[in-house]
């Protein structure tokens, strides 16, 4: 079906990350760890996320309309915060700190980055279009350690 915006993640795709997510095994003695192993589980996540994001994005037809509405760039952007958010929650996963933060390796994993670079590339076009379409006066999607990919907009 194709859409004039995004559509998002559907919930039945939330709940299979979030599956898939609870199947890693992350602690170890009741300590949260960081292992290789787990970095490259979770690479293969944030990849299919990309996938995912991106087909959303091929079905919609935003780049084909020059003008949104508000309640179309709403949606729109509802859909990028969305998309952000399923990749951070990934990542915090993983990552994020708890009271004592993840052990046994620092940091993210070289591809981690990278693909949440990607991620974000996916989004920008459709960030961009919503902000103008609501006035922002700026803009900014961004890649942060520990939890993710981070989405504003302000007016002035």
């Amino acid at each position: 079906m194709h859409t004039k915006t995004l559509n998002g993640p559907p919930d039945w795709y939330r709940q299979q990350v979030f599956k898939r997510l609870r199947a890693l095994r992350n602690t170890y003695r009741g300590v949260r760890i960081v292992t290789p192993y787990l970095e490259v589980q979770l690479e293969e996540i944030l990849s299919d996320i990309l996938i995912a994001a991106t087909e959303d994005l091929e079905s919609s037809q935003i780049f084909k309309s020059e003008y949104l509405d508000a309640d179309e760039a709403n949606r729109l952007l509802s859909a990028v915060d969305q998309w952000a958010s399923v990749a951070s929650y990934a990542v915090s996963w993983l990552y994020a700190p708890q009271s004592p933060s993840p052990q046994r390796m620092a940091g993210w994993a070289k591809n981690i980055g990278s693909k949440l670079r990607e991620i974000v590339g996916a989004l920008l076009h459709a960030l961009v279009h919503a902000a103008k379409a609501l006035g922002a006066s700026s803009w900014s999607i961004g890649v942060n350690f520990p939890l993710g990919i981070s989405v504003s907009l302000s007016w002035s």
